[in-house]
């Protein structure tokens, strides 16, 4: 009996660098006591995010504005700190999402980092995020890493 020839679905997708040039940005913060356990596993409740506008400057073909918003997580500061403790695999850091005009960025970092970002968005030092992570797929792409840098070059782009 002969066998049928089966199509594989590659399971890794090519990678791509998206680039956005931020324009606006402000910061949230709340915190809330939780007695009743209904948003934590403790008593409070923290919750603070990073919102910013942008628009993409590569690849040139987007050229749209997109709204960023990225979360404080406390889980991400044990987890950078005793990485032998957790043992799941992390999908991403964030995720991009574009669809027709509306294009958006969540993602997190530790929860102590988001008070020196600001800091240096504040000072003017940091005007572009640059995400790397798949090539957008039904219009949706897993971030694999994030950086905030001051200066971007074309050339900076492998």
């Amino acid at each position: 009996m002969k066998k049928k020839a089966t199509k594989t679905k590659s399971a890794r997708r090519e990678e791509c660098t998206y680039v956005i040039e931020i324009e606006d940005w402000n910061l949230s913060y709340s915190l809330s006591l939780d007695r009743h356990g209904k948003m934590s596993a403790g008593l409070y409740w923290e919750h603070t995010s990073l919102e910013m506008k942008g628009t993409f400057v590569h690849p040139e073909t987007l050229a749209k504005p997109i709204q960023i918003i990225i979360l404080g997580d406390r889980e991400k500061i044990s987890a950078l700190e005793r990485p032998g403790e957790y043992h799941y695999e992390p999908k991403a850091v964030g995720g991009l999402t574009i669809r027709g005009k509306e294009s958006e960025f969540l993602g997190s970092v530790p929860f102590d980092a988001i008070q020196p970002l600001c800091q240096i968005l504040q000072a003017r030092k940091l005007k572009y995020l640059v995400l790397s992570g798949q090539v957008l797929y039904r219009g949706s792409s897993d971030i694999f890493s994030m950086s905030f840098q001051e200066h971007f070059s074309s050339e900076d782009i492998g």
